[in-house]
């Protein structure tokens, strides 16, 4: 199955975890959502989208909303980046702004961990963030896994599918 990393990553954190998901399948293409022509998604079977959180919003949503027609029928796969643990109520709640039957249709959803470059946040991120404790940086490879997983199972499939 032809398979597409997408991302849109602000920061760097999402363009990293895109770029270690394409390491660890390098059957797969990879490219800034920014530049991808949507037209290309005729070339894909796989699609993988990963998207920075900001202030409780997916930021792919709009794109996925307004592509979905294109997406449809291909099995898509979101993982989006945050500081905020997978399982908090701020997760859950940006995760379930992305419509219904787009969310229903996915083939995978993760939450992986973020970072947060406070040199680089606005006056009003920084003093809301001066509530949040612990460390700023919380990317781990290891985060990757399910997606990684989900697309080697995929290939396997389609092999066994071809054999027969």
């Amino acid at each position: 199955m032809n398979t597409i990393i997408l991302y849109k990553s602000k920061w760097g954190a999402t363009k990293q975890y895109a770029e270690w998901i394409h390491e660890a399948y390098p059957e797969s293409d990879i490219e800034d959502l920014n530049k991808f022509d949507v037209e290309n998604f005729s070339n894909y079977d796989i699609v993988v989208i990963g998207s920075r959180t900001y202030m409780g919003r997916i930021l792919v949503g709009k794109f996925l909303t307004g592509n979905w027609n294109k997406l449809k029928d291909k099995k898509v796969y979101l993982f989006s980046v945050g500081m905020m643990l997978p399982d908090s109520e701020e997760s859950k709640m940006s995760f379930k702004l992305i419509p219904e039957d787009i969310r229903s249709s996915l083939v995978g959803y993760s939450k992986l961990p973020g970072k947060i470059e406070a040199e680089k946040l606005n006056f009003l991120v920084k003093k809301f963030m001066k509530k949040h404790k612990g460390p700023t940086d919380k990317i781990d490879r290891n985060s990757i896994k399910p997606i990684v997983d989900f697309l080697i199972q995929n290939a396997q499939e389609e092999k066994s599918d071809e054999e027969i």
